[in-house]
């Protein structure tokens, strides 16, 4: 019997299930049958930030994708639309995840002069700028708000399209490695206007053009 990637693969059409996992502004998620795979459905691809990670991730060889990131197996983007199927792998919601938030630039230069001298203040824990949550967070999740926000940062500046990093209730947990997952930790700031005048479009176009090029589980409709 064909396994549920090889399907998929070939026609995701032939995988269906109405156990819906997720939904939000872009997409909706639901379980295959096996229960062990998502399959994501994208439905305002040129706004929406997931699509600029799950491309920068498939471009990179496997071996070198952060370990805090989504297992994605397959990413199909239609070009004309924006519209995006991906198949990953399914993971348990996780409500200890973190939960800091703010535009991307604005994080790193928070990274960058790191946190105040408050050894001394007894009150520390109750008195630290909300600013620097995310740093705070870093030490109790394996540096990995960090590690994301400047992964992010860096899909930022190559593709000149601005974002946000949106963590609250976008953390995942992974039963098998026993890992915490930042399955979606993004969106294109000014996210409802992008979704009305698509003015990330031709941004969004030429990022994904790139990383096709060493991505061999990136499928595109229209490709140029």
């Amino acid at each position: 019997m064909l396994d549920t990637i090889t399907i998929f693969n070939s026609n995701p059409d032939l995988i269906s299930s109405d156990k819906k996992s997720g939904a939000g502004q872009f997409s909706e998620v639901y379980l295959t049958p096996c229960g062990k795979y998502a399959i994501k459905h994208g439905n305002h691809g040129f706004a929406d930030g997931w699509l600029l990670f799950a491309a920068k991730l498939l471009s990179m060889p496997e071996d070198e994708r952060p370990w805090w990131a989504p297992t994605i197996h397959i990413l199909r983007v239609d070009m004309d639309t924006g519209r995006f199927t991906a198949l990953v792998r399914a993971y348990e919601h996780d409500k200890d995840g973190p939960t800091a938030s703010g535009d991307v630039s604005d994080l790193m230069r928070v990274i960058e002069k790191g946190l105040p001298d408050l050894n001394e203040d007894e009150e520390y824990n109750e008195k630290y700028d909300d600013e620097y949550e995310l740093l705070i967070e870093a030490h109790n999740f394996d540096n990995a708000p960090v590690e994301c926000v400047e992964f992010l940062s860096a899909i930022e500046i190559e593709t000149g399209v601005p974002l946000y990093y949106d963590m609250p209730g976008n953390s995942m947990w992974d039963a098998t490695t026993e890992r915490m997952v930042l399955n979606d930790p993004c969106c294109v700031k000014r996210w409802a206007a992008a979704k009305k005048d698509f003015r990330y479009k031709e941004k969004f176009w030429n990022f994904i053009y790139r990383c096709a090029d060493t991505a061999p589980d990136m499928q595109l409709r229209g490709y140029r």
